[in-house]
């Protein structure tokens, strides 16, 4: 397909332009519509262009989709604080937080923690409220899942436009720090 854009020939003298639509005869309106018609030769490349574009839920269309989200919502900041006894289990839960709010809202996150705390900063496209919502029930599945796989309790406290003051903690630590919850959530499980 050649994508090769070259300026448009024009199509002939410039008509006279006039006020009203029925100020035109017949005669010009049929010549001003078959000159702005596009050709059978244009039409198909620009319905290649469309089809390859749109295709069934491809990468293209996902950025696509990705991309109007974030010209037309806000984006939203929150901060979720991990509450639980382990340093490890709390590092490994906001491992597989994380994971798994990207994979279901494309929130990007960033793993935060000191010696004892640990945190999850996130950005995600939709007002405050929704987004808190959904980062609510996301969390909530999660530690659901955690309780009845493995009995180790994690609870998550929510602040809306907050920003962690917590060191980040990049993925080579937070895998060496590893310890599996194998939840069959189907996202990774390390």
């Amino acid at each position: 397909m050649n994508l090769k854009s070259e300026p448009a020939k024009p199509p002939g003298p410039k008509p006279v332009i006039k006020q009203w639509v029925d100020q035109y005869n017949k005669q010009e309106q049929e010549a001003i519509i078959n000159s702005t018609a596009v050709t059978k030769e244009n039409s198909s490349e620009i319905d290649a262009l469309i089809n390859s574009l749109y295709a069934s839920d491809g990468p293209i269309t996902t950025f696509i989709k990705k991309s109007l989200y974030q010209q037309i919502l806000p984006q939203s900041h929150a901060l979720i604080i991990v509450q639980g006894d382990d340093l490890v289990n709390k590092l490994e839960f906001a491992r597989v937080a994380s994971s798994i709010l990207n994979k279901f809202i494309d929130s990007k996150t960033i793993i935060c923690s000191n010696e004892d705390n640990v945190e999850i900063q996130t950005l995600t496209c939709g007002s405050p409220l929704v987004v808190n919502k959904a980062l609510q029930g996301l969390c909530d599945f999660v530690t659901d899942g955690i309780k009845i796989k493995t009995d180790i309790d994690i609870n998550t406290l929510i602040i809306s436009g907050v920003s962690s003051k917590l060191s980040e903690i990049n993925f080579e630590d937070l895998m060496r720090n590893n310890r599996t919850f194998n939840l069959n959530l189907g996202v990774y499980n390390g």
